[in-house]
């Protein structure tokens, strides 16, 4: 049996709890959008080894 791989969509991101929760259960990001300029950098620092392809242009 294959184990299935969740995706999800970040939106009103913050600093990523959501994303946090998800990424524990095993889901992948693959758009985040945040408003905030120092959320989105928080956001961009805290995750960027995670989903590396979740940069400045996504989110």
């Amino acid at each position: 049996m294959t184990k299935k791989i969740y995706k999800f969509i970040d939106l009103f991101a913050g600093i990523g709890g959501f994303h946090t929760a998800m990424h524990h259960v095993g889901a992948r990001c693959v758009f985040a959008s945040e408003w905030d300029k120092y959320a989105r950098i928080s956001y961009e620092e805290n995750y960027k080894d995670i989903e590396p392809k979740l940069g400045s242009s996504s989110i």
